[in-house]
């Protein structure tokens, strides 16, 4: 369209009402004529040094030849010389400021095209204003918008320092889409020899990836590519095109789970996910229960967009819809990335104001009002003018991963694409995540359970963390970092069981945050058992009273829920306080303690007759009370099962 705009103004007349001051090309003497003719037949031919000799004669002879001053600035920006272009529209808007609005068009274009954004955006800015009914107006405010953008990015760039991953990742051969697994010593990735795109893992030893390998069990002679993978590194799902006996449409998602080490045969995820239209480019958020992935499927914003689908109780998935305004924009959006952290989403994205033709974007996802933040770009110099690809970034936020050719650009290898990481910087970076690992066993075998769990903020407006241990009692999961958390263990014929635990700092592979829960069954006959006490440990009191607070109410709902699911089930609830304080006021205090969670039990619809209470003040302390946290220890609530 500049190009046009530009060739315009050096070929065709002007079709403008001016004042006779100006001369025309009738008032041309017929030797002139001839020079501005053949100035227009040489500029056709590309021979732009001839045309502008015979342009400049001219106008050396008619100065007020506007439109052959306009037409020897188009042919100096053919000729790249854009100084002398931008001095001569400049002058016609001098000598006659309402001659033609495609001046001042042309003249934020030759700004444009030579990196001087401000000017460009002071000159679209003018069009706009000064001639509001031009068709190429619409045009004109969306060049304006970009050029201020880049103007303001440029002037204010963020850090960025890149440096190709050390290690057997990166080949003569391209490689792209780095997929980290949540406790960050394994990545796959996808290498592409020869036209052949294949998934490649590599551990990550002491600040670089070695040991990369082939996974043979999923490549095959297609290609296989664009990919995410689970928190706990068992499941993957990726993009595959062109499948004919398996597909649904151009491109589709297919999925696989790691089995003792051995890949399942890879299927597609069907009709609710997979459409006939293009369906690519997958993100797993780290609880596993939303997957993000782009589409060109009806009823989106505009071309490319992010579509997101939840995971049911059964394991399904929900129908997907698409991200909102602020995310998805009328142009392509794509290469969704959810961090861990399940709020900050990285994407990239041609229909927004941007440094190139696709930049990387980011948005936060606000659980208080179930919104997105708006897009926000992630700057200059990790966006360039060139096209962006996918980004990833590491559990701590600290560090992001993409692919890129700059080695081949900066002239110092053949075109191929690296696998890069860099410090994001801090404003871009997620919330600080870590992650947990947790093992579920019977407390009288030892042996492991598949049991749900639920991890609930206590301090922050989040979104539960739910879900289902593997056959081998563990699992994994990614948590907002220095913050406390309340856990809740349920499983048929075992008695609740809760933690409560506040996660510092960020873990890694080498010391990961690990929960032991060991559930006790509930025996037919507890006579013949010998029931453990079962702390509850999501209780909480008013200091120095019985008044439960309102964020004791998860925990006594689900011990309520769990009498409910064993009627013959009787327990005992246990005060305990720690031994500051009188042993009479103490002794008082569990007491009603103990004796104001029965009665919130019997609130929630459980018989009295199967719930006592009993309060045993400093007497049985757990830990030691000489310290803070150990008193803290000793002020509990427990059941025992009568």
């Amino acid at each position: 369209m500049k190009f046009l705009i530009l060739s315009f103004l050096v070929f065709f007349t002007f079709n403008i009402s001016f004042s006779q001051e100006w001369t025309k090309v009738e008032d041309l003497h017929w030797k002139f004529k001839n020079k501005y003719d053949e100035a227009i037949k040489e500029g056709r031919k590309n021979n732009f040094k001839k045309s502008i000799k015979n342009f400049q004669k001219v106008i050396d002879k008619y100065p007020n030849f506007i439109d052959a001053k306009l037409k020897l600035a188009g042919m100096y920006y053919n000729a790249k010389e854009f100084d002398k272009s931008v001095a001569i529209f400049k002058e016609v808007i001098e000598m006659a400021p309402h001659y033609d609005p495609l001046i001042y068009y042309s003249l934020a274009i030759v700004y444009n095209d030579t990196k001087d954004y401000e000017n460009a955006a002071k000159y679209f800015d003018e069009f706009v204003r000064l001639f509001p009914e031009e068709p190429l107006v619409e045009r004109a405010t969306n060049f304006r918008n970009v050029a201020r953008f880049r103007d303001k990015a440029l002037k204010n760039p963020v850090p960025f320092t890149p440096v190709k991953l050390k290690g057997g990742v990166n080949t003569k051969y391209s490689e792209y889409m780095p997929a980290m697994n949540i406790e960050g010593d394994k990545m796959i990735f996808t290498r592409r020899v020869g036209g052949q795109e294949d998934f490649y893992i590599a551990k990550f030893e002491e600040d670089e990836f070695v040991e990369v390998t082939a996974i043979d069990a999923l490549n095959t002679p297609q290609n296989e590519g664009v990919h995410t993978v689970s928190a706990d590194g068992k499941t993957l799902i990726f993009t595959a095109c062109d499948r004919r006996k398996t597909g649904l449409g151009s491109c589709d998602l297919y999925y696989t789970r790691l089995d003792k080490d051995n890949w399942h045969i890879p299927r597609n995820m069907g009709k609710v996910i997979n459409t006939i239209w293009w369906d690519a480019q997958p993100s797993l958020s780290a609880d596993g229960h939303k997957l993000y992935f782009s589409s060109n499927r009806k009823y989106g914003h505009g071309g490319n967009d992010i579509w997101v689908s939840t995971r049911t109780d059964t394991s399904g998935w929900t129908p997907p819809i698409p991200l909102p305004t602020e995310v998805n924009s009328e142009g392509n959006d794509e290469s969704p990335f959810i961090h861990p952290d399940g709020h900050t989403l990285y994407f990239r994205s041609n229909g927004r104001p941007g440094m190139g033709d696709y930049d990387i974007y980011y948005s936060r996802y606000i659980d208080s009002t179930d919104t997105w933040t708006e897009a926000k770009n992630i700057g200059h110099p990790i966006n360039t003018e060139g096209s962006e690809g996918a980004l990833a970034v590491s559990l701590d936020g600290k560090t992001a991963y993409f692919a890129s050719d700059m080695a081949y650009l900066e002239g110092n290898e053949r075109p191929n694409l690296d696998i890069y990481s860099f410090p994001l910087y801090e404003d871009a970076r997620p919330w600080p995540t870590t992650f947990v690992k947790a093992k579920i066993v019977d407390a009288d075998s030892g042996l492991p359970l598949e049991a749900g769990f639920s991890i609930e903020s206590l301090e922050k407006e989040m979104a539960d963390n739910k879900g289902v241990s593997d056959e081998d009692g563990t699992f994994i999961i990614s948590l907002p970092t220095n913050l406390s958390y309340a856990l809740f263990i349920e499983k048929e014929g075992y008695a609740l069981h809760s933690e409560n635990f506040k996660v510092r700092g960020i873990n890694s592979s080498n010391d990961p945050y690990v929960l032991q829960v060991a559930l006790q069954k509930i025996s037919s006959d507890p006579k013949e058992s010998d029931p453990k006490p079962i702390v509850l440990n999501n209780i909480f009191f008013a200091s120095g009273s019985s008044e439960l607070l309102a964020t004791s109410d998860r925990e006594i709902s689900r011990l309520a829920n769990n009498l409910k699911d064993n009627p013959t089930l009787k327990i005992e609830i246990h005060g305990h306080t720690d031994n500051v304080g009188s042993e009479e006021d103490n002794l008082i205090l569990s007491t009603e303690r103990a004796k104001a969670v029965e009665n919130a039990l019997i609130e929630k619809g459980i018989s009295k007759n199967r719930i006592s209470s009993n309060g045993f003040g400093e007497t049985s302390p757990i830990a030691s009370n000489d310290t803070e946290e150990g008193r803290q220890k000793n002020r509990r609530t427990e059941f025992i099962i009568k």
